[in-house]
């Protein structure tokens, strides 16, 4: 069964990513390598640790294959769906956990991370990507959710 965060949320983000022009990056920050992707995911989650969403969307804004309107409206849904929740999930914690990464050739890395709130850990999953011939990585989408069974290599049921 689908809780209420994946629907309304997680629908939200992944229906502006796939709008996304993967394949040009005209007026988008880019990032020159995995390291530096890396450091930039970690520098987004301490905004989200810290509850500034909108800091950290922001920050994502400039390096996204999305419209700054697109954005916008994420960063609107983003902010109510935490505020929906928050009795259930209860507060941020102000802390956050690097899961993994996971790398596809050496065009598209996921990062995975837990965000740390009172009752409940969320997910939050970033992908960075590298177009073709392009030294260049951009952030491709984002995805987040309360899924705490996939921080896992292997689900437990």
């Amino acid at each position: 069964m689908l809780r209420p965060f994946r629907l309304s949320f997680v629908v939200a983000l992944l229906l502006a990513s796939i709008e996304a022009p993967a394949a040009s990056t005209p007026g988008v920050a880019t990032m020159n390598s995995p390291r530096e992707t890396r450091a930039f995911a970690d520098s987004v989650m301490e905004l989200v640790a810290a509850d500034k969403i909108t800091a950290a969307f922001e920050k994502l804004k400039p390096h996204m294959l999305m419209s700054p309107a697109e954005i916008d409206s994420l960063v609107l849904k983003t902010i109510q769906v935490r505020s929906r929740v928050a009795d259930r999930y209860g507060p941020t914690t102000g802390g956050y956990a690097f899961v993994r990464e996971d790398k596809v050739s050496d065009f598209l890395i996921r990062y995975t991370y837990a965000e740390r709130r009172a009752n409940q850990v969320l997910r939050w999953v970033f992908y960075f990507y590298r177009p073709r011939n392009a030294n260049a990585w951009v952030v491709h989408s984002l995805y987040t959710d309360d899924n705490m069974e996939k921080l896992f290599l292997t689900e437990s049921f």
